[in-house]
């Protein structure tokens, strides 16, 4: 029978219950009662297969990871099969990942909502990381609608510095699904040279969005942090007129 594993040392939280290697023995019990004569009958069918053997992680590999959450689950589970190549003969390297992620998510997830998250590691990552060339300047800030946030946006500062002047053609594009949360992903790019200079990428989350209008004002808003910082393109495509057109309140589609 399955029974919780014992505590973890580091942690002082349990390691899940045990579990074990699953057969196809196709076992069929048939039970037939005899009240009459106080009997049951019991017929059993079973295929032979190899011993049960429990597969949970043990203790030892757990405290193994925790250890080492600032590292990488690859990286992990091949110092653990070196220095613990006996005790952990069985731990398989989904299960290290999946320890690691359940022990480190409180660093690189600090919020519930996705994008509350993220922007909390950016602003981590800006106050920790060393100077950097001007060029590499990004900037991030949250996309709200209806009371809820439901996007963020990244600006390459940098390039659009550099490039604001000499910009006469942009172009937009987008992906869904992007991630297991179904995000969306914008990206606009700076056509310089016949090659795409990335300017503005943005994940939004659409799935329950009250009206479509909704989205076509993120985009607005997205089209409008870059207007406001110089990118003014002359060709009369979808987003070009958008440029022009954007106090009149006509639609970007």
């Amino acid at each position: 029978a399955a029974h919780r594993g014992s505590s973890s040392t580091s942690s002082g939280t349990r390691s899940g219950e045990d579990t074990i290697a699953e057969h196809s023995c196709k076992s069929r019990l048939n039970i037939q009662l005899k009240p009459q004569s106080q009997l049951i009958h019991l017929d059993l069918h079973h295929i032979g297969h190899k011993p049960y053997y429990d597969r949970s992680i043990p203790p030892i590999a757990l405290e193994f990871i925790e250890a080492r959450l600032d590292s990488t689950p690859g990286q992990i589970f091949q110092d653990m099969r070196s220095a613990l190549p006996v005790e952990t003969d069985k731990t398989t390297q989904k299960q290290v990942y999946y320890w690691w992620r359940q022990r480190s998510s409180a660093i690189w997830r600090p919020h519930d909502n996705a994008f509350l998250s993220a922007m909390a590691s950016i602003q981590q990552d800006q106050t920790t990381a060393g100077s950097a060339p001007p060029s590499a300047n990004v900037s991030a800030r949250l996309i709200e609608s209806h009371g809820q946030v439901r996007g963020m946006m990244l600006l390459a500062e940098g390039l659009i510095e550099t490039l604001a002047a000499s910009t006469i053609e942009i172009s937009m594009d987008g992906t869904f699904g992007t991630n297991n949360a179904g995000h969306e992903l914008l990206g606009v790019l700076a056509e310089m040279d016949g090659t795409g200079v990335p300017l503005a990428y943005c994940f939004l989350d659409t799935r329950d969005l009250p009206e479509d209008g909704c989205k076509i004002n993120i985009i607005k808003e997205v089209l409008n942090a870059l207007k406001d910082r110089g990118i003014d393109p002359q060709y009369s495509s979808a987003i070009g007129m958008f440029f022009a057109r954007c106090g009149s309140g006509l639609p970007l589609l």
